[in-house]
């Protein structure tokens, strides 16, 4: 957690989230909740909402007429069958699915994800009555997805079936950084993960740029008005506060000081 603060403005603050349900990340501080408690607005990627959970539920799915094999091909699409089958989901789950919504179900490792970080907050702020407000919407998220080439989308769920295997690992040593408050190490090991991905690496970089990059400059452009005039409290995922295209960064260009909340 960090403070943003700035000369003539009220202090903000920025949380950087992990999307899971894990009881050693939802055991909050003291600290936290009375920071949050102290603030006038909660902002959140998107606000989790009736509208977005079923805008969300029409847009995983291929709606001209077309399945899943007809999309990938038949060989790309027996994996996903046989990684299924070792998942425990069978072969209708995926018919219909547009090709991204299957390699997102294959890169997270089973797990609540129903309570989550960025919900129970919401939820806090809520209760203490709190506006809360969303940075994007739930079309702007499915568009980072959605306008990746046929190409790309098939090279990316490719590469995702082969390192499913290796998935808990992998997320296991993320969790470690993100409980360590290491936000050094956590875009390290995530880099690190990305130049592995030889076949991939090119879409890969293309979806990280729209994924992290251009939606950090359009949540910036969303969140200046709202920190310029209240105090806010304000949840991202972790990946998107470090680096020189990072939101500390960009909050430090624009004239605010940029402070960890131990």
């Amino acid at each position: 957690m960090f403070s943003i603060e700035r000369p003539g403005t009220p202090v903000s603050y920025i949380f950087g989230s992990i999307h899971s349900g894990d009881p050693r990340v939802l055991a909050f501080s003291d600290r936290l909740r009375e920071t949050l408690s102290s603030t006038d607005q909660f902002m959140m990627e998107i606000k989790m909402d009736q509208s977005v959970i079923f805008q969300s539920l029409t847009g995983l799915w291929l709606m001209d007429g077309r399945k899943l094999p007809d999309v990938v091909g038949e060989r790309l699409y027996q994996m996903v069958v046989e990684a299924g089958e070792q998942a425990g989901m069978p072969e209708m789950t995926f018919t219909y699915m547009k090709p991204w919504v299957v390699m997102m179900l294959f890169s997270l490792p089973p797990g609540n994800y129903q309570q989550i970080v960025d919900v129970e907050l919401m939820k806090m702020a809520a209760t203490s009555g709190q506006r809360v407000i969303g940075l994007e919407s739930i079309q702007e998220q499915f568009d980072v997805f959605d306008k990746m080439s046929i190409s790309d989308q098939k090279i990316l769920l490719e590469n995702t079936l082969k390192n499913y295997p290796l998935l808990s690992k992998q997320f296991e040593t993320l969790f470690d950084a993100y409980l360590d408050r290491d936000l050094a190490r956590l875009q390290q090991i995530a880099d690190k993960q990305m130049q592995q991905q030889t076949g991939a690496r090119q879409a890969i970089e293309r979806l990280m740029e729209r994924l992290l990059d251009d939606r950090n400059q359009r949540m910036l452009e969303r969140m200046l008005p709202e920190i310029e005039n209240r105090a806010n409290f304000i949840v991202v995922g972790a990946l998107h506060l470090p680096g020189e295209k990072g939101l500390l960064t960009l909050l430090e260009q624009q004239g605010f000081n940029i402070s960890v909340v131990e």
